[in-house]
């Protein structure tokens, strides 16, 4: 077990946040196309979740309970206000959100409240899977929805939507999404590797974290045209040292208020020997301010691909 508790709990919702983020979906983009008016043809369904486990879904869903922050955006963004029956005290976008009835935290979901809530589907995430076990044994049909790059996150919509009776709303959604990614990607996909600058995406300053090549940030950042300087390592998020950073002399800087942390860039700057790193030399050192459009996989995922390239590419972003 990693011996910094906060690190774990900031990790637990960087996950759902990323939402590593909200891995092998068993959902294809055949499977998007539902004619509209057609949705309640589409029950009784079967599909497979991230955690492989193959959920039947009996009719259009009318209580649906959200475990993550990422769900919910996504459950808002198809249009499923009226069907939304609980969510986390961690969902607070959109802002209607905020007024719905509360299950608990991400981590910490209440068995007995989702129960409360008469749900006929349950959205979650990988790490509820002993909750999972537990709603399943009540005949509750929970999918597990847990995208760890920009391609899994449609492939995620659009499974919500088919599972929510909402296929024609999540089609539209991706399209969209689909459009503002290429408007990105176009700009960057010729550039020489020597003009991809190297990127230190820092999640938490004490202890040191950062995200490694499995996070959903990491393909977020090789999508804005950059490299993560962690990317080679096979993880989602890691502890870091400063004589790593030195080493590896990121010409980019970009750093979270994770845990209630309040320090700004030039606190940053001033970090002992970091005085020599190419970002700060250069003033290439970001405070993300909205943070959950990057570090929460779903439909902002053009907004954040977007805010990540004009810190990499402020000459492409302007």
């Amino acid at each position: 077990m990693p011996k910094y508790p906060k690190v774990i709990c900031s990790a637990l919702l960087i996950i759902s946040f990323l939402l590593s983020v909200f891995l092998g979906s068993g959902c294809s983009k055949k499977e998007t196309a539902v004619s509209p008016g057609k949705e309640s043809l589409q029950f009784p369904l079967t599909v497979q979740d991230d955690l492989g486990r193959q959920v039947k879904v009996t009719k259009k869903p009318e209580h649906i309970v959200s475990l993550s922050p990422s769900n919910t955006e996504i459950l808002f963004a198809l249009g499923l206000d009226k069907q939304i029956a609980g969510v986390t005290r961690y969902c607070d976008y959109p802002s209607e959100a905020l007024k719905k009835p509360k299950i608990g935290g991400f981590a910490d979901p209440s068995l007995e409240l989702i129960v409360n809530a008469k749900p006929d589907l349950v959205l979650a995430g990988s790490i509820h899977q002993e909750l999972v076990n537990r709603l399943e044994e009540l005949n509750i049909p929970v999918v597990v929805l847990e995208p760890k790059s920009i391609e899994q996150v449609l492939e995620k919509i659009t499974l919500a939507g088919k599972v929510t009776g909402a296929s024609t709303e999540a089609q539209n959604l991706v399209n969209n999404l689909q459009k503002q990614i290429n408007e990105v990607e176009i700009k960057v996909k010729n550039l020489p590797e020597d003009k991809k600058p190297r990127v230190f995406f820092e999640l938490y300053q004490d202890p040191l974290t950062t995200i490694g090549g499995k996070s959903y940030i990491h393909d977020l950042i090789t999508a804005a045209g950059g490299k993560n300087i962690t990317g080679s390592l096979k993880q989602e998020w890691l502890t870091y040292s400063t004589e790593q950073v030195l080493t590896q002399d990121p010409e980019v800087i970009i750093f979270t208020h994770m845990h209630g942390s309040k320090q700004m860039a030039e606190q940053v700057k001033k970090r002992p020997n970091w005085q020599n790193i190419s970002a700060v030399k250069n003033d290439r050192v970001y405070y993300l301010a909205n943070e959950n459009i990057v570090l929460r996989p779903g439909p902002r995922v053009g907004e954040g691909l977007k805010t990540l390239a004009g810190m990499i590419h402020p000459d492409i972003f302007k």
